[in-house]
């Protein structure tokens, strides 16, 4: 094979290649940024306001806030299930369309907290 033929092969390879590409980038959704614009959500990101955990938690939620563009209202239910309950009771008066939430924690096996 000379060289003149192994280049168009190359420049055919490389050319096929690309429209691969274009193909597939051509089905795939482009971002669109605050698409959740208009949305209402609640979130618990748990534990004390301002605690290690439940900190990193809403600092998640507000980058995601922020990206997004929902409306987020915020509790904290300081690890008290009682608390929490009511304040999924009270998010849910307000029409929200959306929960967020770090998970639940709760007694473990050995009956120790889980958090």
């Amino acid at each position: 094979m000379g060289k003149a033929q192994t280049r168009r092969i190359l420049i055919v390879s490389a050319a096929a290649a690309l429209a691969v590409g274009a193909v597939q980038s051509a089905h795939a959704t482009d971002p669109t940024p605050k698409w959740c614009a208009g949305v209402k959500i609640a979130a618990f990101p748990g534990g004390p306001q301002g605690a290690v955990f439940a900190n990193n938690v809403y600092n998640g939620f507000r980058q995601a806030e922020l990206d997004l563009g929902p409306s987020v209202t915020y509790y904290f239910s300081d690890w008290d299930p009682n608390k929490l309950l009511t304040q999924i009771q009270q998010a849910l008066a307000t029409k929200v369309d959306g929960i967020a939430t770090y998970g639940f924690g709760g007694e473990t096996r050995d009956g120790s907290l889980g958090r």
